[in-house]
């Protein structure tokens, strides 16, 4: 699949790209069904530089969907209270098929979870926090400045660039110790450069927050009438969230650095002299004690291993355990 990407339509030289599209993907789609006058009636009322200026005065969003550094389409959404009015989405013939049509009604559903013209590939999006209401509700920007608690925020523009989720540097230092028929060695790794969600708790159910015996740390910090001095949501329920949870999970105050070093493997071996060997009629023996991913550090204050963590989405996968292996070497 492509990588994908949504420019907000905001000046004249993007509402002509725009014109230029539907120009071209109406005579192309429409062509046969329409007829060419209508086709042209249809583009200058709804489609033309002067009629897509005037819808974005009336609350329309556009944004131009590129791929492969060009636009090759648009969408055209309206918001209504709390729903998304799905106007227009159109694709040049040769983006078709290619899962492209999807990834932008994802961007309108959680414009967190995608690209934006000019940021860098893989980057990781997140709402402005504007902290806490009265009564303990997560409250964000919106691509205004105005601050929106529980209602919808879905433009696009309202998301900022806080990081990359892969590593912008990485390497590996290997140690080496010989001495006769002994053998030390290690291996440590970096990565650094990147950024990751937290793995915040869940706002609308408490009792959700509890695994294995273990409470989320933040349900003990959360806001209440008598503990208002918190950057901890209050937990509501599950028929009342709206978007507390949405504006809470994905904002900046919500994401941290994914550095981390790691000590990839340690081990010793040790191989016996051959005039030992060759008494036992073998050509070589070598023993060996190795443990992988024994012990790492990192940047985050969540202990969250970023190897075994899903940065985009916040949430833990897998932990990534130490493994041991003994080993025999005989040569014969």
């Amino acid at each position: 699949m492509e990588q994908v990407c949504f420019e907000a339509v905001l000046n004249k030289k993007q509402m002509q790209k725009v014109a230029s599209l539907a120009e071209d993907i109406w005579y192309e789609h429409y062509g046969t069904l329409l007829g060419e006058k209508q086709i042209a009636y249809m583009l200058e009322k709804f489609q033309s530089v002067s009629a897509i200026e005037k819808q974005l005065r009336h609350g329309y969003q556009y944004y131009l969907i590129t791929y492969d550094g060009d636009a090759h389409g648009y969408i055209g959404i309206q918001p209504q209270g709390n729903t998304l009015f799905l106007s227009k989405l159109y694709l040049q013939k040769q983006a078709r098929g290619k899962g492209i049509a999807r990834q932008a009604l994802d961007m309108m559903r959680e414009p967190t979870s995608n690209y934006k013209m000019g940021d860098t590939y893989n980057s990781l999006y997140a709402y402005r926090y504007a902290g806490l209401t009265a009564t303990g509700d997560p409250s964000v920007y919106d691509e205004n400045g105005n601050v929106i608690s529980i209602e919808q925020v879905r433009n696009v523009n309202a998301v900022v660039c806080v990081g990359q989720l892969t590593p912008k540097w990485n390497g590996a230092l290997q140690l080496d110790f010989r001495w006769k028929g002994l053998n030390v060695f290690a291996k440590v790794v970096y990565y650094t450069g990147h950024a990751l969600r937290d793995d915040v708790v869940t706002l609308y159910d408490p009792y959700n927050a509890i695994e294995g015996g273990a409470i989320h740390e933040d349900i003990s910090r959360r806001w209440t009438p008598e503990h208002t001095d918190t950057d901890i949501p209050a937990m509501g329920l599950h028929t009342n969230v709206g978007e507390r949870n949405y504006h809470w999970k994905y904002a900046d105050v919500n994401t941290e650095s994914a550095s981390f070093i790691k000590l990839r493997n340690i081990g010793v071996s040790y191989t016996l002299p051959q005039g030992l060997v060759s008494k036992l009629k073998m050509k070589g023996i070598t023993v060996k004690a190795q443990v992988d991913n024994l012990c790492y550090w990192a940047a985050n204050k969540r202990d969250i291993d970023p190897e075994a963590f899903n940065a985009n989405t916040g949430t833990r996968t897998d932990a990534i355990m130490p493994s041991y292996v003994l080993g025999l070497n005989v040569k014969f």
